[in-house]
């Protein structure tokens, strides 16, 4: 893992809301993780708060992505990019591409497969998963899969700390445009999305995974194998490291 650069004291972030156990999607599943609408409401600008009311609105388990994993069929990832907050450790073939660039999108990551997270500071339940996420970089490595953290609606001290205290092994960049959660139809965190070396989505997490959970789909992105959309774990409290 690379070393993750010295941060400034941490400003003021966004407040902290725990996922709701008892919201049900269109289906009936329970979601369980942080909701990003309440965790911003009073902390960034209006336009912000309208984008994230539209991604809000516009999701639902008929999304077309998770339809589409129902019936045992990949579906195209919508892309994202991002600025690299710390570059972590990266199968081979994929180190020389990172390089020192600022950024990383999903055209750098053409032909390998990868696991997209997305995640907050903010969030109580990402900060649990982290262990689950850490622990699985030896099998994705060795499976030539990326890991890849995905910070948005945040701010980039909160999320540098985060990265130093859940001593996240992969790399992670920050969405400083606050647009890619809406483009994946992700309303809260954490969301895991599995995706193949041709960038097809064959496996979505929604909630804290497992570790099996997560071992399963690195192999699915690897085989290219579209397993159906799954509910995470219930949130703990973050270990102390």
């Amino acid at each position: 893992m690379s070393s993750v650069e010295a941060v400034p004291s941490r400003d003021a972030g966004p407040a902290q809301e725990a996922g709701s156990d008892g919201d049900e999607d269109s289906d009936g599943r329970r979601r369980r993780r942080c909701w990003a609408g309440p965790a911003i409401v009073a902390a960034l600008a209006a336009g912000l708060l309208a984008l994230l009311v539209y991604g809000v609105a516009s999701h639902g388990q008929g999304s077309g992505i998770d339809d589409r994993l129902a019936r045992g069929e990949s579906a195209p990832a919508p892309g994202f990019s991002g600025t690299i907050l710390a570059r972590g450790t990266v199968p081979a073939a994929l180190a020389g591409r990172l390089g020192s660039a600022a950024g990383l999108d999903d055209r750098g990551l053409l032909g390998t497969p990868y696991v997209l997270n997305f995640w907050a500071s903010w969030c109580p339940p990402c900060a649990a998963e982290s262990s689950t996420l850490n622990s699985a970089l030896p099998q994705s490595r060795a499976r030539g899969v990326a890991m890849i953290g995905l910070d948005s609606l945040d701010n980039s001290i909160d999320a540098r700390h985060f990265i130093v205290d859940h001593r996240i092994g992969y790399p992670s960049v920050q969405d400083t445009t606050n647009l890619v959660a809406g483009r994946w139809k992700v309303p809260g965190f954490p969301e895991t999305f599995f995706v193949s070396a041709t960038g097809r989505i064959v496996g979505h997490v929604i909630g804290p995974l497992t570790s099996a959970q997560l071992s399963r789909g690195i192999d699915d992105a690897v085989a290219g194998h579209a397993e159906p959309a799954a509910e995470g774990a219930a949130p703990s409290a973050p270990a102390v490291q």
